[in-house]
């Protein structure tokens, strides 16, 4: 199957050379129409504006490059996080340090793709105070791209394991569900790499259990010793479980993670015939996205020629 999805070679159409001035700092493609996609540029020394840009996709010619000013509220300026488009709408997505409430707040702000504001920001959810609680979230579509995840680090508390808050909204701004989440692991061993939400709205994270590397004794080289595990939480049933990806008699040594459009889980990484990082070939999981039960596997070892470039 992997063999037949690059039997072809792509068509590609260069445009022309994009140039990042002094003030500008990078480039997020944020989404796509019909006929054309879209980018945002970031600015140095400020926070209170992007560049929103337009692109040919038959040319890759520029349409148009439109400076964006951020709304105030109150006579306080909010601070820009991210925009994405979606269904020839963007989302502009952007905090507040609300003095009065001492609290750092996520606001919406929906505009036209041409860059021009269709209502007022709106109030998403409050982190709490910035000072006691840091200011530090992310965003993430959901893989149908009809709902998105705003989930940012519980405030810490000592002798307690690792815990989040998760708030799921659809494109009307409506909140769908919001939770905190207490993970059985401690903060000390575990990190999470990535977030998904699928099209249900179910929450998917994919997390490294690190244990403290060691030294071999006859090599003298790292050992690693840790573990990948998949955490699934269904909302509607208030359920959280957890699938390890593991392989037999291999050591998994990276993982990623995605939605297929039927809504199942797919797992891929690389896998390593001992403890010491060597790639030695890929494998895959499929999970079904009602039981998350395994509906298909494999692996495939890399040949020497192939390991050798």
């Amino acid at each position: 199957m992997a063999a037949g999805a690059f039997s072809q070679s792509p068509a590609v159409v260069w445009g022309d050379e994009i140039k990042i001035e002094n003030k500008e700092r990078y480039i997020d493609i944020i989404g796509q129409d019909e006929n054309a996609f879209y980018t945002a540029k970031n600015l140095l020394g400020t926070n209170t504006e992007f560049i929103l840009e337009k692109y040919n996709k038959s040319d890759v010619k520029r349409q148009f490059s439109k400076k964006i000013h951020l709304l105030e509220l109150g006579n306080q300026k909010m601070a820009y996080k991210s925009v994405h488009l979606v269904n020839e709408k963007i989302y502009l997505f952007a905090t507040l340090d609300n003095k009065e409430t001492d609290s750092h707040q996520v606001y919406c702000t929906l505009l036209s793709p041409s860059g021009d504001y269709l209502d007022m920001p709106v109030l998403l959810c409050d982190l709490g105070s910035k000072s006691r609680h840091g200011s530090e979230f992310e965003i993430e579509l959901s893989a149908d791209s009809s709902k998105f995840l705003i989930y940012h680090d519980a405030p810490f508390e000592r002798l307690r394991n690792e815990a989040f808050l998760f708030s799921v909204f659809d494109l009307g701004l409506d909140l769908i569900w919001t939770k905190r989440l207490e993970l059985p692991y401690s903060h000390d061993v575990f990190q999470i790499n990535e977030f998904r939400l699928d099209q249900a709205g179910n929450l998917y994270m994919l997390s490294g259990v690190s244990h403290e590397k060691i030294k071999d004794d006859r090599t003298w080289r790292a050992v690693r010793k840790q573990d990948y595990i998949l955490i699934s939480y269904d909302w509607r049933q208030n359920k959280v479980t957890e699938f390890a990806v593991e392989l037999d008699n291999k050591w998994v040594i990276s993982v990623t993670c995605g939605i297929a459009p039927s809504g199942d889980l797919a797992i891929g990484g690389f896998y390593s015939n001992d403890q010491y990082f060597s790639i030695a070939g890929t494998f895959y999981f499929r999970l079904d996205a009602e039981t998350r039960e395994i509906k298909a596997q494999g692996m495939m070892a890399f040949d020497r020629h192939f390991l050798g470039q």
